[in-house]
């Protein structure tokens, strides 16, 4: 008589925000040698800025190379971070094994939400570092 509405297996499954990280770190994976090349030749050259250099005309290079070395490192351990997320626990598996994957899954939120917060503070880090150098040079 009561006739239940069918659900697609999809319709139940909710994306969430470590599930959309995983997919766009999976895109960006590619990007992630880039970002450590740039990272390393970004961090040689302020050292070089630093060490190196008598004029401090050069120093109005060093907020540049580390306002990017910044936003590459964070690059690199994002998609490195999320690249290996675990699935979701399945109702099929015993209590211990659905048990252990939330807690892992609980870890790589905690992960997001520090991550979140970091690149906030980044970029209020780096627009307050751009104004400077607008400022300055």
């Amino acid at each position: 008589m009561f006739n239940a509405p069918v659900r697609s297996p999809l319709a139940s499954r909710k994306t969430t925000m470590i599930d959309s990280f995983q997919k766009l770190a999976g895109r960006i994976r590619p990007l992630r040698f880039v970002a450590m090349g740039a990272g390393v030749l970004l961090t040689v050259a302020a050292g070089a800025l630093i060490f190196l250099s008598d004029h401090h005309e050069n120093d109005r290079y060093l907020i540049p190379c580390a306002v990017g070395v910044l936003w590459c490192l964070s690059a690199y351990v994002f998609v490195s971070t999320f690249e290996s997320v675990p699935e979701k626990a399945e109702t099929a598996r015993g209590f211990w094994h659905r048990l252990g994957r939330r807690l892992h899954r609980g870890w790589y939120w905690l992960l997001a939400f520090v991550f979140v917060g970091s690149t906030v503070a980044a970029l209020l880090l780096t627009m307050r570092l751009v104004s400077i150098w607008f400022k300055d040079y």
